[in-house]
């Protein structure tokens, strides 16, 4: 029983081990479509391995904007990989954004990371704590 017991607990820590690791460039890469938080159900964000990224029809929420009407915004720029306070988070650095709505460029947006229960990338409208995310899942 012992040994069973045993077992069991090095197996969950194996797994919680290869979990809790830097999160690899390449599961990053590639298509991201919005799925939560906004009148745009079809905006993506396409990730590419050099380092740029392009977004389509995203919420204009997610540089900050708030307005009283939605606006949907298309941005180009460059993102990497960023830890703060522990967590990894992926910075979107705007060179452009597309309709002109105030915002000057170049401008930094970090997107949190989620793994479960699907991977996203993801902010939050206004306060966290009110709880208005919008997430991003991969394709």
């Amino acid at each position: 029983m012992r040994l069973v017991a045993r077992a069991v607990i090095t197996a969950l820590i194996a797994i919680i081990a290869a979990s809790c690791g830097s999160p690899k460039i390449d599961d990053l890469l590639g298509l991201w479509i919005l799925s939560t938080g906004g009148a745009a159900p079809k905006a993506t964000l396409r990730l590419d391995r050099s380092g740029k990224f392009e977004l389509t029809a995203a919420p204009s929420s997610i540089v900050g904007a708030e307005n009283t009407v939605p606006i949907n915004i298309d941005g180009k720029g460059e993102w990497k990989l960023i830890s703060r306070d522990g967590e990894y988070a992926v910075l979107l650095s705007f060179s452009s954004i597309q309709p002109d709505i105030g915002v000057k460029t170049p401008f930094g947006s970090p997107l949190g990371m989620s793994k479960y229960p699907r991977p996203s990338l993801y902010y939050f409208v206004g306060d966290p704590d009110a709880g208005q995310r919008v997430q991003f899942e991969r394709q």
